[in-house]
This record gives C-alpha cells, structure tokens and sequence, in this order.
C-alpha cells in the first residue's frame, strides 16, 4: 500500500531529488578520475583553498576554465563545499581526499556575483539563487516562477513527473576514466579506444553520456590537446 502523501509535499520532490542525487554521483565519480589521472589539478586547486583569504567565484570558475571542467555552475557542486572543507581540514587537503557527505555540507558560496546572475537569467534551468544587492523581491519570485516552470517541463519530458520515479542511471566507471582522459588529458577519441581495446564509436558515446550525466561541457573537438596552463611564477 502507497504510503499517503503529506499534505503540502510536491509530486515532483522525489524526481528532483533523484535528479539531484544523480548529478552528484556523476560528478564525484569524474573527479575521483581527476584525482587519478590527472592530480596536478588538484594540487593546484588545493593550493588555492590553502591560502589566507578564500579564492573567490572568479578564481575557480579560471580553474574550472583552465581543465575543462565547465560550466562552472554544474562543477561549484562539488568544488566549493571541498575547498570549504579543505580550508578547514589540513589533513584532506594534503591528501586531496573528500567524502560523499561533503557535497551535502553548507559551505561558503559568494552568491552575489553578477556573471552568475546573468547566466542563470540565460538558463533558467540552473540552480536559483537569490540576488538582493542587484534585484528586488518581485524580480527573485519572477525568476523563481521562471525557473520552476523550466524544471517542471523537463521533468514532463524526460516523463519523471509523480511518484513512479525510475532509479537514476549510473555510468560505467570505464566511461568517466574516458572523460577525464579526453578533457584533461588531451587524449583523441582514437587514442582512447587504442588504450582501451574498443571502438572509437564506444568511446565517444561514452564519453557523451558520462559528461550528460555530471552536467560537463565537453572541449572541443579542435581544441588543443593538451589543456592550458597558466604560467606560474619562478
């Protein structure tokens, strides 16, 4: 027997949740793949949550830039509360480590940032926050009605509305390892497969869905191999 709805609760909170859920997962399983394949970036991100004064929105959404690791809006779910964590664990920093439930942890977030206010008015879809230093309330409840409409009419077509929620889908590990290696590494499609004994076609729509399902923006495919690093001082 159906376990009655309280009275209030939304129809569409468990498929958020999920979708929540799902996200969350992907992007912990790409960056355990960083962490492997390519730890020079977290050094480098572990040098900036060790200094005095937090690194602003601006300076990890340069580091996001910098890996390929974008939108910044999809990444700052994972990277702000762990370099909050960081900031305030010496012991996790050092060893570039996390847990689950520190992407559930409250952390620091600048949420006055303008750049964020105009991408989120460009895509209602992302996650809402509130502006009061560059909007009034009306403006907020107008963009929250917005943004609510745009979820509702993604969740009806992806057919999650109501309480038959499907488990969300995982990827393959292999599938992210694939993603780190052609983000970050500078890998080809071809030489992936090589490695990896398999088709150019199985990598490539792996690598599609492992980045659909953390919500990445894949390099382009004439971009450089190799991504860019800033020059540091001698």
């Amino acid at each position: 027997m159906a376990r009655p709805r309280k009275k209030g609760a939304s129809l569409l909170a468990p498929a958020l949740e999920a979708e929540g859920n799902s996200r969350r997962a992907a992007l912990l399983e790409v960056m355990s793949q960083v962490r492997l394949l390519r730890p020079s970036a977290l050094d480098e991100l572990a040098e900036l949550a060790a200094t005095k004064k937090a690194p602003s929105t601006t300076v990890l959404a340069r580091w996001c830039t910098t890996w390929h690791l974008e939108p910044f809006e999809t990444i700052s779910v994972f990277l702000l509360p762990v370099v909050d964590y960081w900031r305030s664990n010496d012991d996790a920093r050092r060893d570039r480590s996390w847990t689950r439930d520190v992407l559930a942890w409250t952390g620091r977030l600048e949420a006055d940032s303008e750049h964020s206010y105009k991408r989120q008015h460009a895509d209602p879809a992302l996650p809402i926050e509130a502006y009061p230093q560059i909007e009034c309330w009306e403006q907020f409840q107008q963009r929250a009605q917005h943004h609510w409409k745009t979820k509702v009419d993604r969740l009806l077509a992806w057919g999650k509305f109501g309480l038959d929620i499907r488990k969300a889908r995982t990827q393959p590990t292999r599938r992210y390892t694939w993603l780190v290696q052609y983000q970050l590494l500078g890998m080809s499609i071809g030489d992936i497969a090589r490695e990896h004994q398999v088709t150019q076609t199985t990598v490539s729509q792996g690598v599609t869905l492992a980045a659909e399902a953390a919500a990445i923006q894949l390099r382009p495919r004439s971009a450089p191999g190799r991504p860019a690093r800033r020059k540091t001082p001698q």
